[in-house]
């Protein structure tokens, strides 16, 4: 998988915030990991897709109701 440009982005947030010994207040460290989790998922979803072939109907709607449902 070739570097992301928004996983670089969102990964260098993160280190921003440690720069120098600091350390972010837990509730922004919390959104910068969420973040940078979300900016990893979207990558890897979008590698995926240009990989599969085409998805049927029925096929993306199950996929959409995995998603939409937190994958429970």
């Amino acid at each position: 998988m070739a570097a992301n440009p928004d996983v670089i982005r969102a990964r260098n947030r993160l280190s921003a915030q440690h720069q120098r010994g600091r350390k972010p207040a837990p509730e922004v460290e919390k959104t910068l990991r969420q973040n940078l989790a979300t900016e990893k998922i979207a990558a890897y979803v979008a590698e995926v897709v240009a990989a599969a072939p085409p998805l049927r109907p029925e096929q993306r709607e199950r996929i959409v109701a995995l998603l939409t449902a937190g994958g429970a």
